[in-house]
């Protein structure tokens, strides 16, 4: 339920019509711009703009301090496989940043959320840390360590494994130049990053049912005898976590020096 003061504010932005924009700037030298709308609801709705390499953004609301009033998560994705966090919280008619942070995986509940970081101390493993708000700002409560699977990507359910090396580099980039314009809708732009020889065999609608719509969790090069190749996991409209392989080759253009050569989805390990 909300307090008083709060249902007063929403009253009063009813009755007035007033739309209140500002920007935000985040330690990294990003600018959001956040225009504010309040609904009958009582729910604080952003539409957030960026100038960095994002492809996806989502927006997130919780009582996080339980004082009745929803704080506004916004969760970005860029283009290098990492996901930042920012938390504003409603303070009279203004919205300030109350915590800020980036990871390769982020996961929000109720009242606490999670950020996990791929890490590296002779084999690599995932590391996350879990905030829950007290002592009026986020605290660190709880901590763990899980050793990553040879080929296996799964930040929920990670398994003890001698993984091997990530790698960042134009293969990947590639793929998630693909992966940006299948989710905008701009499949004509998406098929200039698939090779000559695949895109005899597939045309630009064609990948509208390759590629589900969804939200990209993790791009990452895997390296093994057999070539290296590009996996990508998709968050799909129903929930699901998809894995794809992209099979990259070199194929040089305006667009770029690599282009994907096949797209196969992967079954999910049990």
């Amino acid at each position: 339920m909300f307090n008083k003061k709060y249902l007063a504010l929403i009253i009063v932005l009813l009755l007035t019509q007033v739309f209140s924009s500002f920007a935000l700037a985040a330690d990294n030298s990003i600018y959001y711009n956040i225009e504010n709308t309040i609904f009958p609801s009582g729910i604080i709705y952003s539409d957030v703009s960026y100038t960095n390499d994002y492809y996806y953004t989502q927006k997130i609301y919780k009582d996080f301090d339980s004082d009745g009033i929803y704080e506004a998560a916004v969760i970005s994705y860029d283009t290098f496989g990492y996901q930042h966090l920012e938390i504003y919280k409603v303070l009279g008619q203004k919205m300030i940043r109350v915590f800020s942070g980036k990871g390769n995986s982020i996961r929000v509940s109720n009242n606490s959320f999670s950020i996990t970081n791929v890490e590296y101390d002779g084999r690599y493993f995932y590391e996350t840390y879990t905030y829950q708000w007290g002592n009026g700002k986020f605290l660190r409560t709880g901590y763990a360590k899980t050793y990553i699977k040879d080929g296996y990507i799964d930040y929920e359910k990670p398994i003890e494994e001698e993984p091997i090396k990530i790698i960042k580099d134009a293969r990947a980039l590639a793929v998630n130049s693909l992966l940006r314009a299948r989710m905008d809708g701009n499949y004509d732009l998406a098929i200039k990053y698939i090779s000559k020889t695949y895109s005899k065999e597939i045309n630009s609608k064609d990948l509208k049912s390759i590629i589900p719509y969804g939200k990209v969790t993790a791009v990452d090069i895997f390296e093994s005898s057999r070539g290296d190749w590009v996996v990508a996991v998709i968050k799909d409209s129903w929930g699901r976590d998809r894995v794809f392989k992209f099979v990259p080759i070199e194929e040089k253009d305006k667009y770029g020096n690599f282009k994907v050569e096949q797209i196969v989805e992967i079954p999910r390990a049990n």
